[in-house]
């Protein structure tokens, strides 16, 4: 029998289903792939150009806007180069400004007003006139209205305090003015350097609140009712309304704080130390003598500095910390007078000795008359000349950089001699300023006239009580001879405060060629002597 043949099948691999994708779907798909990667980065190139445009857009904003910055500066500039060929606008002109009837002063030629001081003065004037005769109702004068305005914005007051000032108080003088604002305002608008005055200036410990909200009526000081007294067409500005008669519109009652009262001393004081206005007509434009003012300042700063030490000696820190803001402020206003071209540091000298000669002549006048015995007193320093150089030769046993020695104990000796030299140990001193040789040239003397190899420099302070401002005498003397180089030189001092029983100084060293003089003088007296070495 034959075998019968299988039948192979002509495509094998149709044997199992098959699913294959279709080459035409799969390029479309490919296709719609790239461009949707094609649309983000256009999409990412279109705000990527957005932000670069924004961004250049306000760099060109800013450039537009320092450039406008820019010519706005010079456009000042220019108008202040052109003002002051005009002439600086006082009171004055406001009372010419005035007697025209005309409200806008651009419209006056050859007419402007140079600071904010004078645009306020003017608004203030405008405000109260009166309208039949068309003049102010009080005279306005350069004293009574624009220096007082300096004035008060100088100690630090704020421009809407000194303006409400000027329309509420009593009169335009400075008395009156300060007196509303002390009694008006609260303790946190007073300035940091007039609360430190106060504190002074009472001598008591009053805690002026930086957040005092409760008032109490206060009554007015006797200077108050002097002032009332004295003063004959000063009245008190009103507000005026264009009626036929006008009305008077009532004060109300003047608050403050208890603790803000002050007196004609105070008030008096606070001018004396910041009020320096010339009196030379041909000098009007300054209105700040420099030279005088920096004096001044300056010696309010060593007043201040002795202050502040006392405070803090006494856990006063509050005080000493208002001290310090004031002496600030102060040392800001001399860096300013600084730049001046009237300042002149040999005239700011010259000014701080003759203040300096003039209080002590004051003083020692007032010594002399409450002394009974003069005689006695001369008997006494002659005694205490005579023994100078015996006390120095007894002192230097056993002494290093600094005297130090004990006040006597004898009461009986220190009653009958008030004046007694006490050598003292080393304090902290103001000078206040110096006659005769220079401290540097002094000491650049000593070195040329000393004979032997090594030699002394005594400083000695003669005084009895600390706050008394006395002389130094310096002496140089060589060891080795025992004979005098320098001698009588005085240079005045103030003390500062007291330790123990030592009631002045005394610094004795030993000048040697081969020392750095400023490591032999210590601090207090290196600015006191200059800064100097000593040559071989």
């Amino acid at each position: 029998m034959a075998k019968k043949k299988s039948k192979k099948t002509k495509f094998p691999d149709r044997g199992f289903a098959t699913t294959s994708i279709p080459k035409k779907v799969v390029v479309n798909e490919a296709e719609k792939a790239k461009e949707e990667e094609r649309k983000k980065k256009e999409q990412l190139e279109l705000e990527k150009k957005k932000e670069m445009e924004r961004l250049q857009k306000e760099k060109e904003e800013k450039e537009a806007e320092l450039q406008r910055i820019e010519m706005e500066k010079k456009k000042k500039e220019q108008e202040i180069k052109s003002h002051d060929s005009i002439g600086e606008v006082k009171a004055s002109n406001i009372l010419k400004l005035m007697s025209l009837n005309c409200h806008e002063a651009d419209k006056i030629p050859g007419f402007r007003l140079n600071n904010v001081a004078e645009k306020k003065l003017l608004d203030f004037a405008m405000a109260n006139r009166v309208e039949d005769n068309k003049v102010p109702l009080k005279k306005l004068t350069e004293q009574d209205l624009y220096s007082n305005y300096l004035v008060l914005m100088k100690l630090g007051f704020k421009d809407e305090h000194i303006q409400e000032a000027f329309l509420k108080a009593e009169s335009f003088s400075i008395d009156s003015l300060l007196e509303w604002l002390y009694l008006s305002l609260e303790a946190e608008d007073i300035p940091l350097n007039i609360r430190g005055e106060i504190k002074m200036l009472n001598d008591v410990n009053v805690n002026i609140s930086l957040t005092a909200n409760e008032k109490k009526p206060v009554k007015k000081s006797e200077t108050t009712e002097k002032q009332e007294q004295n003063k004959n067409t000063k009245s008190t500005p009103p507000k005026i309304q264009k009626v036929e008669t006008p009305k008077v519109e009532s004060k109300p009652a003047l608050k403050a704080p208890e603790k803000n009262t002050i007196d004609s001393k105070l008030k008096n004081t606070i001018l004396n130390s910041y009020m320096y206005y010339s009196d030379d007509e041909e000098e009007e434009d300054e209105l700040i003598n420099v030279n005088e003012t920096f004096a001044k300042l300056q010696l309010q700063i060593d007043k201040q500095t002795k202050l502040i030490k006392k405070a803090k000696s006494n856990n006063n820190h509050g005080l000493a910390a208002n001290l310090q803001n004031s002496n600030r402020g102060i040392r800001k206003e001399m860096e300013k007078l600084k730049e001046s071209s009237l300042f002149d540091i040999n005239k700011v000298n010259a000014i701080i000795r003759e203040i300096s000669r003039a209080a002590r002549e004051k003083r020692e006048a007032k010594e002399k008359n409450e002394e009974k015995e003069d005689e006695v007193e001369e008997q006494i320093e002659e005694n205490e000349n005579k023994n100078e150089e015996d006390n120095e030769n007894e002192d230097e046993d056993g002494m290093g950089i600094f005297g130090m020695f004990d006040a006597e104990e004898d009461d009986n000796a220190q009653s009958n001699s008030q004046n007694s030299v006490v050598k003292m140990e080393l304090l902290d001193v103001k000078y206040k300023s110096w006659s005769g040789k220079s401290p540097y040239k002094l000491a650049e003397d000593t070195l040329k006239k000393r004979v032997g190899s090594k030699g002394k420099l005594i400083f000695e302070i003669v005084r009895k009580t600390p706050g008394y401002q006395g002389r130094i005498k310096i002496q140089c003397q060589d060891q080795s001879l025992n004979k005098k180089v320098i001698e009588d030189d005085y240079y005045y001092f103030e003390t500062i405060e007291e330790a123990k029983n030592y009631l002045g100084v005394k610094l004795l060293y030993v000048m040697n060629p081969n020392l750095n003089f400023n490591t032999l003088v210590p601090i207090p007296f290196r600015d006191f002597v200059g800064k100097w070495e000593s040559k071989k």
